[in-house]
C-alpha cells in the first residue's frame, strides 16, 4: 500500500539514501523484470533495497536468475528492507520527477521523497530474501553485446516453452573452431547462428575462448533479457563461466544465472548435407506470401503447400472451410518437381533471421527437414540456417 503523507522533517533520516531521480526509476525498471512469481515464496515477489559500504544496491531474483543493480547515491547507515517494486515504479511514474529522490527506512516502512511528495511504502523482513552471490567476473571476458543480441534474437524464437525436455527450453551456445554456435530448436524448427570469436569476443580472444566450455544452454529467460539490454549505454558486457553459473556484468548491474544442467542433443544430425532441389527467391516475396497464407490458415489447420516447378513456387492453403488462398511466386530452381506440406508461420518466424535480400530453400523429399539461408553474389550464407520440419501430408 503506498500513501500520501504531509511533507516533514523524519526522525529516521539517519537510515536514508539520496539519488537522482533518473537513476533510481532506471535502476528500479532493469531489475523488477526479475522478480519471481513462486506464491510459495512471496518474499521473492519483492526487491530487496539496501545500503552498504556508502553504497545503495537494488536487488531481485526468481532463485534461477539473480540481479543487483548498485546506484549512485549518497547514504547514511547500512540498512535493508523489501518492498513491493509496482509500488515504488507507480509512484516514480507518476510523479514528474525532480532533481534528487530519497529513500528513507522507517521500522518496517520506505519513506520515499522528493521536494513536492512524500509517500510511504510498507515493507517485509529483509532477512527472509535469498542471498544472490557475487562472483569476481573479473575473472571473465569482455563481450561484443550487440553480436551477442544478434545471436540471441536469431535462435530464442523457436526455444521450447514445455518442461518435458529441459534441454531445449534454452539457447545452447558452442564454441567450435574460431566460430561460436548458437542454437535453439523446438523439435518442429530449428534456429542455427554463427558468429566468429573475433567479432564476440574483439580483443579478448584468447582468454574468451580459453574460459569457454564446449557447450552450456542459457536459459531463455536470461536471453531475453540479454537481448533488452541498451547497447548504446554499454556495448560491452563481461561475460564469466563458473561451477555452471553464468555471471555478467552490464555497467552497474550485475547478473547471475543457473545454466540448464543437461546434454544438448546433437541437432547438426537433422541438418541436410545435401538437398536435392535448391530453390532461391526474393526474401520480401516469401514473406508476403507467408503472411497471406497465416490469414486463411491460423484459426484452422495451419498447414500450406509449397509445390516447386520449373520456375515457380506455387503457394496455397489447403482444408479450410471458411476461405482459401494461392500465389504463384517467381523463383530460381535446380532439381526435381518437389511438394511439401509446412507451418506458415514457422517459415515466417524464421526467415527474420535472414540478412540478405534473397532466400535459398534445400528441399529433399516431402518428410525431410526443409533448409533456409540466405543468399547473395558470394553465395549461400552459412552464418544462419534454419530448419523446418515439414507436416506429414496425408
Amino acid at each position: 500500500m503506498v500513501t500520501e503523507i504531509p511533507t516533514k522533517n523524519m526522525a529516521h533520516e539517519n537510515l536514508s539514501a539520496t539519488c537522482t531521480y533518473e537513476n533510481l526509476k532506471k535502476s528500479v525498471k532493469a531489475i523488477e523484470g526479475m522478480v519471481g512469481r513462486d506464491l510459495a515464496m512471496p518474499v521473492i515477489q519483492n526487491i530487496l533495497i539496501e545500503t552498504k559500504n556508502q553504497s545503495l544496491y537494488l536487488s531481485a531474483t526468481n532463485l534461477e536468475i539473480g540481479a543487483v543493480q548498485k546506484v549512485p547515491a549518497k547514504t547514511n547507515g547500512d540498512w535493508r528492507i523489501v518492498i513491493a517494486p509496482k509500488l515504488l515504479t507507480g509512484f516514480l511514474t507518476a510523479i514528474r520527477g525532480g532533481e534528487h529522490i530519497t529513500l528513507i527506512k522507517d521500522g518496517e516502512s520506505l519513506i520515499v521523497k522528493n521536494d513536492s511528495y512524500e509517500s510511504e511504502i510498507k515493507g517485509l523482513d529483509a532477512e527472509d530474501f535469498p542471498i544472490i552471490p557475487l562472483s569476481d567476473v573479473s575473472q571473465g571476458t569482455s563481450v561484443d553485446l550487440q553480436a551477442l543480441q544478434r545471436g540471441l534474437t536469431a535462435t530464442l524464437p523457436f526455444v521450447t516453452h514445455t518442461e518435458i525436455r529441459p534441454e531445449l527450453t534454452g539457447v545452447y551456445v558452442a564454441l567450435k573452431g574460431d566460430e561460436i554456435y548458437m542454437v535453439a530448436t523446438d523439435s518442429f524448427r530449428l534456429g542455427e547462428k554463427r558468429l566468429s570469436v573475433k567479432t564476440l569476443f574483439g580483443k579478448d580472444v584468447n582468454r574468451g575462448t580459453e574460459q569457454f566450455p564446449e557447450g552450456i544452454i542459457l536459459p531463455q529467460r536470461i536471453c531475453h533479457y540479454i537481448s533488452r539490454l541498451d547497447v548504446a549505454e554499454n556495448p560491452q558486457i563481461t561475460w564469466y563461466i563458473h561451477e555452471n553459473h553464468l555471471s555478467l556484468q552490464y555497467g552497474d548491474l550485475y547478473i547471475t544465472t543457473r545454466l540448464i544442467d543437461a546434454n544438448y542433443p546433437d541437432y547438426t544430425q537433422i541438418i541436410p548435407m545435401k538437398t536435392e532441389t535448391n530453390v532461391i527467391l526474393k526474401k520480401e516475396d516469401l514473406i508476403e506470401s507467408m503472411r497471406v497464407m497465416m490469414v486463411f490458415s491460423q484459426n484452422e489447420v495451419n498447414e500450406i503447400v509449397l509445390r516447386v516447378n520449373d520456375d515457380v513456387m506455387d503457394v496455397q492453403t489447403r482444408k479450410q472451410d471458411s476461405g482459401s488462398s494461392v500465389t504463384s511466386l517467381n523463383v530460381s530452381v535446380s532439381g526435381d518437381e518437389k511438394s511439401v506440406v509446412v507451418n506458415p508461420r514457422y517459415i515466417l518466424e524464421g526467415i527474420q533471421g535472414i540478412q540478405s535480400e534473397e532466400v535459398f530453400i534445400g528441399i529433399n523429399t516431402d518428410a525431410a527437414p526443409l533448409l533456409f539461408r540466405g543468399s547473395g553474389e558470394s553465395g549461400i550464407d552459412l552464418s544462419y540456417t534454419h530448419i523446418v520440419m515439414p507436416i506429414k501430408n496425408n
